[in-house]
């Protein structure tokens, strides 16, 4: 199985969250690696760094989602002439755009099962 302490810290560091905050993501950890787990080609796979990676960029992605959807999140202040606003969507996208790095950098050691169908 996928080193889930070596997900989450990788998680630690892209997501900036305190380790604290970084333990309550455990289950979706578990959850993102079992997924992965289950794409290798071979189960020796499940030590590579590209790997880890996957697993960590896959769960910060959830992560962003997640947050993007609650509702108290605080998107905007301002104060006399300064604003400061964070967008929750390129937040979202970045994650994706991670995401989506980390699966090309481990695609030789991922299983590739999707069907595509083209009309004659």
């Amino acid at each position: 199985m996928i080193d889930e302490n070596a997900v989450l810290k990788e998680f630690e560091a892209i997501s900036y969250l305190s380790p604290s905050e970084c333990a309550k993501q455990r289950s979706a950890c578990h959850i993102c690696c079992i997924n992965i787990y289950d794409r290798l080609k071979k189960s020796e796979y499940e030590r590579d760094a590209r790997i880890i990676s996957l697993a960590a960029a896959t769960l910060f992605y959830t992560y962003s989602l997640r947050i993007s959807c609650e509702d108290d999140n605080i998107t905007s202040i301002k104060s006399g002439d300064i604003a400061v606003t964070k967008d929750n969507l390129s937040c979202v996208a970045k994650a994706k755009n991670l995401k989506s790095e980390a699966e090309a950098f481990a695609a030789a050691l991922l299983s590739d099962d999707d069907f595509v169908f083209c009309g004659v």
